[in-house]
């Protein structure tokens, strides 16, 4: 480490805003030394970047309880010197970098310190267990390790992401838009494109110019709770199924395809589709896929639950970012397409962008290497108006062999008739079509998953129990999943709950949809007529939001109390997952699909039009209340934003998500043809927001960098407002 650097800042006039003082000399040498020391001086220091000394200080928590097992010393050691080199890394690469940038990336730091709270939660278990149950069970420590180690591997690259944070905080002032590329255990350490390295990341001012000029033609706004460097991949966090999908991999021939590096004329196509029902394992096998693929590569994952993720219009601009970010050819390559559109990207049809930004960037850098690339679309049937992209996919296969595209998508005949002819197809059989070897991965995902359970009887529930399930999920891994959730449901009585899933003969997609039905009935047992509205206010506003919510920001919109809306998210927690980040995500879209279906859902139906017009009508009471001028509380409105000192303080001072959300998106809510009376309403709300609160909105806007998206949501407004009289 530079013993002249500094956290947080790179000038010595701006030093007492955040950082390390410098006129301490002892303390800069100390940090220059690294190692444990270093982190203690950072943790010790009154001056330390907040969110850096909160991450530091609960990593020398870790490494003061690991400290003290007395079992596997020299395995344990091992792990807190990773743990030490990682955060040294961090501190390293935080040292390079103004205040102003930093505080810009605040949301990556809140991600270190929740990964680095998990960290701490899974030792302190291992801690509580009895000295002599963890000697018997040498194995089952050093398994812990492993664990522990993976999730070490997912604490963020901050090299790379305070460099894209630098060149890009203007052109998105709100959040953190971009992901860092998939780095994998074999390539992190590599600096060429030529062996295999993802991880490359411009140092020259040329090439921090020329990110710029890539992030600055994105101007659409993506949820952190996504784009986090912990969850990149597995949404759902569903590790235990991803360690028993190994072999549906190989089934699929994944594997055998992507190794066919350079075939020729008449070889296998470049391009990899793998179809299944909902919940089958798609989005886990390109998960397993890109994970154990060691060589250059990049992914994005639709979303029908946040609107920038369901785009077709986002895909190849965030893939070329995505390439850009890996190789400083690639980069210069994409930015001259750019510079040439003068960045008006948008104003290319998709199969335009295509053309500009992937085909002919990738037939420059890549047209005499045969070195493999992996792209991967996950879900695409997520997207809307998915047929926009279909002839961009399908010019892939024009692409040489060794540059492959592998999607994921349910088995749609449009898709189908597009994808069949130019791709390598496998379909995920589930039902009476699942092959043994899913059967016997499911038989242990459930038999490990019950032996978790501490007070259950010995080998209860029994083997035809057992094998029910298995034959229940029919190769569904969601359902495996969900069904052990609702089960073994802390605070249940997991015998009744496996007898009400038991009742159940239904197959395919009716055992998910019951199995949905009994979780979401069993949630509103004993619940009041008042309380059964408000529980249904709840999951309707879930499946409805745009992006996904924390669950404070639903206690603020929806007026609900702490309590009440953390019991509904406990007893729905077999069909919801909540991020690292604290954001909501239903566990799986199938559970979206199932509400919003009346003839499936029956009683639970979420009207998608009386639950959208109601949730605009908490974001325009909720702004009714929260709006005024001056929100932000700064000293002048006579100059520029730009121009404004420590804007970024007086935005993280008071910054609200829960009026991010409502300032952005109140009027893609509105609906017509609903309950009329609440249409009076929200007619209301609008009425009194215009009228009051018009201007105080604006700066809103503009403080956020969103103003440009302004006259869009005022153009629905006056729509919904004529067709509503």
């Amino acid at each position: 480490m530079n013993a002249n650097a500094t956290i947080g800042t790179n000038n010595t006039n701006d030093m007492n805003i955040t950082g390390l003082n410098p006129t301490g000399n002892d303390l800069l040498q100390a940090i220059s030394r690294g190692g444990l020391s270093a982190l203690e001086v950072v943790a010790a220091s009154g001056e330390t970047f907040p969110p850096l000394k909160a991450a530091v200080v609960e990593a020398l928590a870790i490494i003061r309880i690991v400290k003290n097992f007395k079992t596997n010393k020299k395995d344990w050691a091992a792990f807190s010197e990773s743990l030490i080199e990682k955060i040294e890394e961090i501190i390293q690469a935080t040292c390079q970098y103004n205040g102003q940038v930093l505080w810009t990336l605040q949301s990556n730091f809140e991600n270190l310190k929740s990964i680095l709270d998990y960290l701490k939660e899974d030792v302190i278990k291992i801690q509580r267990q009895n000295t002599w149950k963890r000697v018997a069970n040498f194995k089952k420590d050093q398994e812990h390790i492993a664990g522990l180690k993976e999730k070490l591997q997912a604490l963020p690259n901050f090299q790379a992401s305070l460099r894209v944070g630098e060149s890009s905080q203007e052109a998105s002032a709100k959040r953190g838009v971009w992901k860092d590329p998939i780095m994998t255990k074999s390539n992190k350490n590599d600096i060429s494109i030529e062996r295999k390295n993802f991880g490359e990341r411009p140092t020259a001012m040329r090439g921090v110019s020329e990110v710029n000029v890539l992030t600055q033609a994105h101007h659409f706004q993506i949820n952190d709770s996504f784009f986090n460097s912990a969850n990149t991949i597995n949404i759902n966090d569903n590790r235990e199924i991803e360690a028993k999908i190994a072999d549906v991999v190989e089934q699929s021939n994944v594997e055998k395809w992507l190794q066919e590096l350079k075939a020729p004329s008449h070889g296998r196509p470049n391009i990899f589709w793998l179809s299944g029902s909902p919940g089958s394992g798609k989005t886990t096998i390109a998960s397993t896929v890109v994970a154990d693929f060691d060589c250059f590569s990049g992914q994005f994952f639709f979303r029908r639950d946040e609107a920038e993720l369901q785009d077709p219009d986002n895909l190849w601009r965030h893939i070329a970012l995505d390439l850009s970010l890996g190789s400083h050819d690639l980069r210069k390559s994409i930015a001259q397409a750019l510079e040439a559109q003068k960045a008006n990207i948008r104003g290319l049809d998709i199969s335009m962008q295509f053309e500009h930004l992937i085909a002919k960037p990738l037939q420059q850098v890549f047209g005499s290497s045969v070195k493999p690339l992996l792209i991967v679309v996950d879900a695409l049937d997520e997207c809307d108006s998915y047929e926009k992209l279909l002839p961009s996919l399908v010019s892939w296969s024009h692409l040489p062999k060794f540059l492959k595209l592998l999607i994921t998508s349910r088995n749609y005949q449009k898709i189908q008739s597009r994808l069949r002819s130019v791709s390598v197809h496998h379909n995920l059989n589930t039902g009476h079509e699942v092959s043994t070897q899913t059967s016997d991965d499911l038989k242990k995902y459930f038999v490990e998953k019950i032996s978790e359970v501490t007070g259950l009887p010995p080998n209860w529930p029994g083997p035809a129990k057992v094998s029910f399930l298995v034959r229940k999920a029919g190769g569904l891994f969601v359902w495996a999943k969900s069904a052990m959730d609702f089960i073994l449901y802390n605070g249940g009585d997991p015998e009744e709950r496996l007898n009400i899933i038991s009742t159940d003969s239904g197959e395919g997609i009716d055992v998910v949809d019951s199995l949905y039905h009994q979780v979401i009935s069993a949630a509103l047992q004993g619940l009041r007529k008042s309380e059964k509205t408000g529980f249904k206010l709840v999951l309707g506003s879930i499946i409805i939001a745009k992006n996904p919510l924390r669950i404070k920001d639903l206690t603020e919109l929806l007026g609900v109390k702490d309590a009440f809306l953390n019991s509904i998210i406990g007893q729905l927690s077999p069909i919801l997952s909540i991020s690292n980040t604290s954001y909501l995500h239903i566990c799986h879209q199938s559970v979206a699909d199932f509400l919003l279906d009346s003839g499936r859902s029956q009683d639970l139906w979420v009207d998608p039009q009386l639950y959208s017009l109601h949730f605009a009508g908490s974001c325009l009471k909720f702004m009714n209340t929260k709006l005024k001028f001056n929100f932000f509380g700064l000293k002048t409105s006579y100059i520029l934003n730009k121009d404004i000192p420590e804007l970024n303080d007086h935005i993280k001072s008071v910054k609200s998500t829960a009026l991010d959300h409502a300032s952005y998106f109140w009027a893609s809510y509105l609906q017509k043809d609903c309950d009329k009376l609440l249409q009076l309403e929200v007619q209301a709300a609008v009425e009194k927001f215009l009228m009051v609160h018009l201007l105080h909105w604006l700066e809103i806007m503009s403080l956020m960098g969103t103003v440009n998206h302004t006259a869009q949501l005022l153009l629905l407004a006056a729509n919904w407002s004529k067709v509503s009289k």
